[in-house]
This record gives structure tokens, sequence and C-alpha cells, in this order.
């Protein structure tokens, strides 16, 4: 889970709001598929529910969370590549508001620890 978060920060660039969504939206303009498939640690997540049997309210917390973090991506996304508009959410893509890296961490951070809480309660 730890190289899976890992790996979607590095991929998941912008110092603004303007530039990470910019650069969210080139890698969507490849294709759906290509964009859902660099989400790694939704993928990571749903193989340790369907392939090793991790059940536990924690790790559908994660993908709960997950899948909603990446359908409103591809929802504002697809909205932006179409030129429609975002409604109030455009003024944070005009104005200059920093993403520091400490929201990052807290972010990896707090899934990191669900995954933590989650293979504690399924025993292992």
């Amino acid at each position: 889970m730890l190289l899976a978060e890992g790996f979607e920060i590095f991929w998941q660039k912008g110092d603004n709001i303007r530039d990470y969504m910019q650069n969210l939206l080139n890698l969507y303009s490849k294709g759906v598929v290509y964009f859902s498939s660099l989400h790694a640690s939704f993928i990571f997540v749903m193989f340790c529910i369907f392939g090793l049997g991790l059940n536990s309210a924690y790790m559908f917390g994660i993908l709960v969370i997950k899948f909603i973090d990446i359908g409103f991506k591809i929802y504002f996304l697809d909205r932006m590549k179409k030129g429609l508009s975002l409604g109030g959410y455009e003024a944070m893509l005009n104005e200059d508001m920093q993403i520091s890296p400490l929201t990052k961490l807290a972010s990896s951070s707090f899934y990191l620890f669900m995954f933590y809480m989650a293979l504690n309660t399924t025993g292992l």
C-alpha cells in the first residue's frame, strides 16, 4: 500500500490546483481505462478484498473513498475536456491555490492508517 500511494503521489503532480488538474487532464486524455489503471492503491485494495479475502469495514471504507475520489476526478476531467462549466469549482482553477506537500502526505497517511487498521481487524 505504501508503494501504491507513493506511485500515486509521484504521477499526480502539481504545485497548485490548476497545474494538478491540467496534469490529470493530460493523463485522462489518453483514455479513461489508462487513467483508472494509474490508481494503484485502488487496484491493490480491490486485490486485497477480492483476491485475498481481507474483508473488514476499514478495507471497504478505503475502497469506497477511493472509488468516490476517482469518480469525482473523472466527472470533473470529462467536463473540462468537453469545455463544460465546472460550476463553483472554476474559481479554484482560476485562483492560484497552492497544494502543499503536507496535504499530499496527510492524504496518503490517512489511507495507510486505514490499511493498518484493516489488517489489524482481519487478524493479520
